[in-house]
């Protein structure tokens, strides 16, 4: 990356993109927001790379047969959540 291409990448807009991203794969964003997107990509290679391994990694997660989680292993997982200690954080979430 030349120096003028590192003065042009600005990680907040990065990030900003990167927040839309899943929204792009699913059809969900605006013409306006769509292209904005799309010209950034072109241009960063971080985010280029990130929405190519993203859309593989839907494909990937599209194409998986779904096995459902054993009922014992439910049931488990289920009594270890609620074994957990519970602390004001998790109850001022809710």
């Amino acid at each position: 990356m030349t120096q003028d291409e590192n003065d042009q990448h600005d990680p907040k807009h990065c990030l900003e993109m990167f927040k839309k991203l899943s929204e792009y794969i699913d059809g969900e964003l605006d013409s306006v927001t769509c292209e904005e997107l799309e010209r950034h990509v072109e241009e960063c290679i971080p985010c280029k790379i990130c929405l190519t391994t993203l859309k593989k990694t839907v494909k990937i997660c599209n194409e998986m047969e779904s096995n459902p989680v054993p009922k014992a292993v439910s049931q488990r997982l289920k009594e270890m959540i609620q074994n957990l200690p519970h602390n004001g954080s998790m109850a001022q979430k809710r």
